[in-house]
């Protein structure tokens, strides 16, 4: 009767870890990155943050303020990039100056940046096309972007033939996606939706460029 009494607990008991990784793969990799891109699209930005890695967070605050500052050190031959340096932070991250741009918490500067740049990708539409595992805790997606088709006016020269037709071709991105402390996949901000494999960078919408000097 003892042993009858404990043996159901401890059946329970051993399929509890077992449980919990199961519930972690009920969202693979790739259908995860699907629901971060529809969050972004959507603007729920507490979502968004929800779904990205803390160290991703922090690695974008320290890339800003590290090219922001770069800037602030730089010799201006011209007015236009002081104020082009100024636009940046008035209009894209809402701040007045670095020191308060670096007193800023980076989960704020993630949303203002993600606002202020997500019109860029409303007209290129991105789509899945799959996901490499890598171990227990790291995947990468690829993301393809499809780049706009430009209506032209006039005929396009001969020599130009070849620029045309890479204008139908798709962009390809790899999104890496890493499990939290909850054992969720979440991104780490590339794939194009902070970082790319094209880089990073800064820039401003063209109502917000300084006028030219």
């Amino acid at each position: 009767m003892h042993q009858s009494r404990w043996l159901p607990i401890l059946s329970v008991a051993a399929f509890l870890p077992l449980s919990r990784h199961a519930a972690a793969q009920t969202s693979p990799p790739d259908v995860a990155a699907a629901q971060i891109l529809r969050l972004r699209r959507d603007h729920r930005w507490t979502d968004v943050l929800a779904r990205t890695h803390p160290l991703a967070i922090t690695r974008f605050k320290r890339q800003i303020v590290a090219m922001m500052s770069l800037n602030v050190g730089m010799d201006h031959s011209t007015a236009y990039a002081s104020q082009a340096q100024q636009n940046i932070l008035s209009y894209m991250f809402r701040v007045r100056s670095l020191e308060e741009l670096k007193a800023t918490p980076a989960e704020s500067l993630l949303v203002r940046f993600l606002i202020y740049t997500e019109s860029a990708d409303t007209a290129v539409k991105p789509r899945i096309v799959g996901a490499v595992v890598d171990g227990d805790s790291v995947a990468y997606v690829v993301v393809s972007r499809q780049r706009p088709h430009f209506a032209h006016n006039e005929p396009v020269p001969p020599e130009f033939a070849d620029l045309e037709m890479l204008e139908d071709d798709s962009d390809v991105d790899i999104m890496t996606m890493k499990r939290d402390s909850l054992g969720r996949w979440v991104t780490m901000l590339d794939g194009g939706i902070v970082f790319s494999m094209g880089g990073f960078g800064i820039s401003l919408h063209p109502q917000d460029e300084p006028p030219p000097r």
